[in-house]
């Protein structure tokens, strides 16, 4: 169990949560772009909770929801909540499959690692769920974007983070569904429901 920092605030980390990276920041900065006061944003892989909870503070007018797979993601989730005072409503669910509303922006920073490829010092602390995807990396990608037809409304925004190299599959796989390149900023791709 240890701290990361991310967006100026100390997370709760251990070996269950993948580690907040620097250049997940960057989603938050997006964000605060793109979302009007009162909408609805939903985290869909929180693991610490990063992402939704700084959302949340960084954009109080917001309804955050967050949800993950693993029940110790969720847990360690919710105290980084409790601990920075967000209010963040949790969600156990398979991606999208488990919630009921539709959000206007669904923000996820899902496993991407294609297992072939060399990874850095912190993964060796990190689960391999929180890591690691089939399909070159993007079968958990690919899945949410599929889901998004249903969940998103037309206008609504997906912010995905994945690999440069991985992210003209993903413009390819977006636009079948109905999804078209709003913004990129490094490992961020913004993509815009019709």
């Amino acid at each position: 169990r240890g701290y990361k920092e991310f967006y100026g605030r100390n997370f709760t980390v251990n070996n269950t949560v993948l580690i907040p990276r620097p250049e997940s920041e960057i989603i938050i900065e997006i964000l605060k772009e793109i979302v009007l006061d009162t909408q609805t944003i939903i985290d869909v892989g929180t693991g610490s909770g990063a992402l939704a909870i700084t959302a949340k503070l960084e954009l109080p007018q917001a309804n955050v929801f967050a949800s993950d797979i693993s029940e110790e993601a969720l847990s360690i989730a919710k105290q980084n909540a409790q601990k920075l005072n967000a209010n963040v409503i949790f969600l156990k669910s398979d991606l999208l499959k488990e919630t009921n509303d539709a959000y206007s922006v669904i923000v996820a920073n899902l496993p991407y690692v294609d297992r072939n490829w060399d990874y850095s010092f912190e993964t060796k602390f990190e689960p391999s769920l929180a890591l690691f995807a089939k399909d070159n990396g993007l079968d958990l990608i690919k899945k949410l974007i599929a889901q998004t037809q249903k969940k998103l409304p037309s206008g609504g925004f997906l912010l995905l983070e994945a690999d440069p190299r991985q992210h003209q599959v993903v413009l390819d796989f977006a636009k079948e569904h109905g999804l078209s390149l709003f913004k990129k900023q490094d490992f961020i791709v913004v993509l815009k429901k019709k």
